[in-house]
């Protein structure tokens, strides 16, 4: 009967679930003239505040205006935030107390690539810790340290070396997988390919002719091979309306063993890409979205400029969605929640954000998500650690306690 107790009592508390949070960052542009913009932090019980307001990122850039289109973002596992912007061309950081600054100024990318820097949609942090932003105008890969020491990671001559094709548009977005292998959109490529080559190769990089661009999804492995994943052909394939070109200009993510990439063609969707294989298959289409988040759409369309980022503890992704210009009157961006299944729901309204960014900017002030988003998880402060049972813990209790009554029965 002891060693029963103590068996039960052992997968009991390994089945104690503890509650989590999550903090979601978002780059937020603000209709005002000059361009003002923020980072907002969505907390998990709704609360709305700033993380980086205007006047603070003006003030670590000394620019006059501030610019988050198209721009990247993510958060470290310490709670820093990186982020991207595009009126400074720097790369700056919040950290955990909330201060803003430059991690790396634009002088310092300018001088290390021979050209005006410009880090667009890529930014992750790597399993290493490190920075890796795409960068649209040198077509390269920069590596950034926490500490701010910035260093080529891969260059456009390198790519072109070993392709010996002379264009390259790294205008996509970039990830890690769990394996610590980077993906990272090609925005107007040539077909994907394999290669099993221990040496550095990255495909072969051209633009195409209209009416195609030729987008393509690249997987680098730790050691250094390439694994090209998928065609704009495949991408097409599965598109419902019978598009005839992506755009892969936005954001990708990878969540419990699959990446996720977000078209911003003609047919606006969410993509799931088997790594191994690189198969694509639809999880969300255009008309998904319009109609699960009750966009009034007339002349444009689901636009998800806003991002994407993975919530681990629903194992759900968030888009940031931002309509096209044309429906931009009659809609406010989204912040929608996206099940692996394809389930298409409401994570933040545009109400709540709409209420909250007037209060600061004035009431004739709309928004625009068009730059990065990510999310942090983290445990409840102990004050609200709440252990939870799982199902599987639940029915062991149940069963321990029909036992003991069972036992004491019998010696009775």
């Amino acid at each position: 009967m002891n060693r029963f107790l103590f068996f039960s009592v052992a997968v009991l508390i390994i089945g104690l679930q503890t509650a989590q949070a999550q903090d979601i960052y978002v780059s937020v542009e603000i209709d005002v003239d000059p361009n003002q913009c923020s980072i907002l932090l969505i907390e998990s019980d709704g609360t709305l505040s700033e993380a980086a307001s205007n006047a603070a990122i003006q003030a670590a850039t000394g620019e006059s205006a501030c610019d988050l289109d198209d721009t990247g973002l993510a958060v470290a596992a310490d709670g820093t935030v990186y982020f991207t912007e595009d009126e400074s061309h720097d790369v700056l950081q919040i950290a955990p107390d909330g201060t803003v600054s430059v991690l790396v100024e634009s002088a310092t990318l300018d001088a290390l690539i021979g050209e005006t820097a410009d880090a667009d949609n890529g930014l992750a942090i790597g399993p290493d810790g490190n920075i890796y932003v795409a960068d649209e105008d040198c077509n390269c890969v920069i590596q950034i340290t926490p500490a701010g020491a910035a260093s080529i990671f891969v260059t456009e001559t390198e790519i072109e070396t070993a392709t010996g094709k002379p264009e390259v548009n790294l205008e996509g977005g970039l990830t890690f997988g769990s394996d610590g292998t980077m993906y990272f959109a090609e925005d107007g490529s040539n077909d994907l390919r394999n290669s099993n080559d221990d040496d550095l190769d990255l495909g072969e990089f051209t633009r195409g002719d209209p009416p195609t661009d030729n987008d393509r999804i690249l997987a680098l492995s730790p050691g250094g091979i390439l694994s090209v994943l998928t065609t704009e052909a495949q991408i097409i394939g599965i598109l419902p309306s019978g598009a005839d070109n992506t755009n892969l200009d936005v954001d990708i993510e990878f969540l419990n063993g699959t990446l996720y990439v977000l078209n911003d063609g003609e047919d606006a969707a969410l993509i799931a890409i088997d790594p191994d294989t690189g198969t694509p298959s639809l999880v969300a289409d255009n008309q998904t979205f319009e109609t699960s988040l009750g966009l009034n759409i007339q002349d444009g369309g689901f636009d998800p400029e806003g991002g994407i980022g993975v919530d681990p503890t629903t194992g759900t992704l968030l888009v940031g969605t931002d309509p096209d210009d044309e429906d931009a009157d009659a809609n406010l961006p989204i912040i929608a929640r996206v099940t692996p299944a394809g389930a298409v729901s409401v994570a933040v309204s545009d109400a709540q954000i709409l209420a909250f960014y007037q209060a600061i900017y004035g009431p004739d002030n709309d928004y625009r998500l068009r730059g990065g988003l990510d999310v942090r998880s983290l445990p409840l402060p102990e004050t609200q650690d709440v252990p939870t049972l799982s199902p599987f813990s639940l029915t062991l209790l149940v069963l321990m306690m029909i036992g003991l009554v069972a036992v004491t029965k019998l010696r009775n």
